[in-house]
């Protein structure tokens, strides 16, 4: 396989030098989870396009993006694709039959998945496992039983959820979502979290896209008991140093999208 086809198949941000410098990460080698929970209504405002913000979607509320396989001092988030498909289907057609592990799940395990996943529809669990699951060592049944549950548990936090239905229209501040998110999860939370938003560059306004939790690898099952959350992957500051990840959320003004 050619270096450019590589890239290609990895749809990752970031580029080889040589192919046959590259190793492919192996599984398991990570030290923690990132739990992505995006906020659905705010996603569907910029791909209305997507099969599950067409009419008829249903479900506006937070939603699983996945659970990532987390490496914490891994500043460009690279612990993906720890095994390689063919480079002229990734990144093409997630809905290829030759992608499809959905079968794999089981009956049971898809319905869970399909509660708390809308992006089922455009088969974004075939992406999610060929870029993360791969790298978590497990099953597809175990590792998309796992997502859907901690997903679930996350949605269901009744003060956040409670924020987010009450300030739908509204503006909020980085702050009421941190300080919101630990009357749930516990003061670790401020640790565990990074808030990421949407930015309209016409109106230079911030929209509430999605929030990642680092979950402790050997307690991820344990959420949402303030005992399993982890500490956040720093990001590599401009003087090349690590520095906290305060995510793409301003201060102030943080929009809260309505329902449509």
């Amino acid at each position: 396989m050619s270096a450019k086809n590589l890239v290609l198949a990895l749809g990752v941000g970031f580029f080889l030098n040589s192919f046959s410098a590259f190793a492919f990460p192996a599984p398991g080698n990570y030290d923690s989870y990132v739990l992505a929970i995006s906020y659905q209504n705010d996603f569907c405002v910029a791909k209305p396009e997507k099969p599950e913000c067409r009419a008829g979607g249903g479900h506006f509320g937070m939603a699983l993006h996945g659970l990532w396989p987390n490496q914490v001092n891994d500043f460009d988030h690279g612990y993906q694709y720890c095994s390689l498909v063919d480079a002229d289907q990734v990144g093409s057609d997630w809905c290829a039959a030759a992608l499809d592990i959905s079968g794999a799940m089981g009956a049971a395990v898809r319905d869970q998945l399909a509660r708390v996943m809308p992006g089922t529809r455009s088969c974004l669990y075939n992406h999610e496992w060929y870029a993360h699951g791969t790298c978590a060592g497990g099953s597809v049944a175990t590792y998309f039983s796992q997502a859907s549950t901690l997903a679930a548990r996350f949605i269901a936090l009744p003060n956040f959820k409670a924020l987010i239905s009450n300030a739908a229209g509204k503006a909020v501040t980085r702050e009421l979502l941190m300080s919101t998110l630990a009357q749930d999860l516990g003061p670790g939370s401020v640790n565990a979290a990074v808030f990421l938003c949407r930015k309209d560059t016409r109106s230079r306004r911030a929209f509430f896209a999605e929030v990642d939790l680092t979950l402790d690898r050997g307690r991820v099952m344990q959420f949402p008991e303030p005992g399993s959350l982890g500490r956040s992957s720093p990001v590599q500051g401009a003087n090349g140093k690590p520095k906290p990840d305060m995510g793409t959320c301003p201060a102030n003004g943080i929009i809260i999208t309505p329902p449509r």
